[in-house]
């Protein structure tokens, strides 16, 4: 019987980025509602336009204008989630796009007023410009099929480009759900009682924690879960020195790789309670367990390790304490 445990998760981080000249001048007439094309060689042109030649790596040439219009290659059809930060009302396509004039294609949305049957291989699309558009991707909401009559006005010919973008916001943000498998929802289990629970391997002898089902080494069942101490030594370790959301303590801290006692594999967990320059390899570590209200199946059961030698320990404020 499968009982693994399940749980929501997001991953997200926000970055800026630079871009070199050919893509800060694309997006730079993105911005002036008009799209850009690349000279490649003698008889190529690509659109998005690209820093290099994707086949020879050579630079790029002349920026050439193309018309805001394509056709569909290939495309998949999309059902946006709840909550999802859609500029489309209606579900839609995700499609690779030929540009008139250009010899890639283009990925992008295709909105076809939430009719599926509508999306085919070579339909005939165009672009639809954001309201405000401020040098980005998102400068395009999507490709449509063409009004008929054409829109007066949709893109202007005429509009001055001006400056290139130097730099682009480029953030990253994934919800996705993880299962642990039978292997780690033991382990995860345990962490909820305090316990460290390893497991063996009955062919090398292998000792894992975290577990998984099967040896990494020789692919045999592992055998049942067994207790250990969760005291371990440091085999390498760094210092944390700079600020980031979602830190438990202020920098200066450690972060080490723990060989925990009677295993073969590492645990990468803070190491607190102690001075940072007085850290280091061989360092005899023992766990620091979150208080029972905060138990949970996970490894955050476990706070932090501190040094076993009761002398090199300091004192030090976790979460809790700091936002009291």
């Amino acid at each position: 019987m499968d009982t693994s445990l399940a749980a929501p998760y997001t991953t997200a981080f926000g970055f800026e980025r630079t871009v070199g000249p050919q893509i800060g001048a694309f997006l730079a007439g993105l911005r002036a509602r008009r799209l850009l094309g690349v000279r490649v060689g003698e008889d190529r042109v690509l659109c998005p336009v690209a820093e290099f030649d994707p086949v020879t790596s050579a630079a790029t040439g002349d920026l050439v204008e193309l018309e805001p219009s394509g056709t569909v290659t290939a495309w998949t059809w999309v059902d946006p989630r709840e909550g999802w930060d859609e500029p489309i009302d209606s579900p839609y396509a995700w499609a690779l796009i030929r540009i008139d004039g250009a010899d890639n294609t283009f990925f992008h949305r295709v909105d076809t007023g939430g009719d599926p049957a509508r999306m085919t291989p070579g339909l005939r699309v165009r672009v639809r410009w954001a309201a405000d558009p401020v040098g980005s991707i998102e400068d395009i909401v999507c490709f449509e099929p063409p009004a008929e009559p054409p829109v007066p006005g949709a893109t202007d010919p005429g509009a001055e480009i001006g400056e290139p973008v130097a730099t682009i916001e480029a953030p990253f943000h994934v919800d996705y759900t993880y299962v642990a498998g039978v292997g780690r929802s033991v382990y995860l289990r345990g962490m909820a009682e305090r316990r460290f629970l390893a497991r063996r391997c009955p062919g090398c002898h292998q000792v894992y924690f975290p577990a998984p089902d099967h040896c990494a080494r020789c692919l045999q069942v592992l055998d049942a879960p067994f207790e250990i101490s969760g005291t371990g030594t440091i085999s390498t370790f760094c210092i944390v020195n700079l600020p980031f959301p979602g830190q438990l303590v202020d920098p200066p801290y450690v972060v080490a790789y723990i060989n925990l006692d009677g295993t073969g594999n590492k645990l990468q967990h803070r190491v607190l309670e102690v001075a940072p320059d007085a850290v280091a390899v061989g360092m005899q570590v023992e766990p620091v367990w979150a208080p029972e209200t905060d138990l949970e199946p996970s490894l955050a059961s476990v706070r932090y390790f501190r040094p076993v030698d009761p002398t090199l320990r300091v004192p030090v404020a976790d979460q809790e304490a700091r936002d009291a």
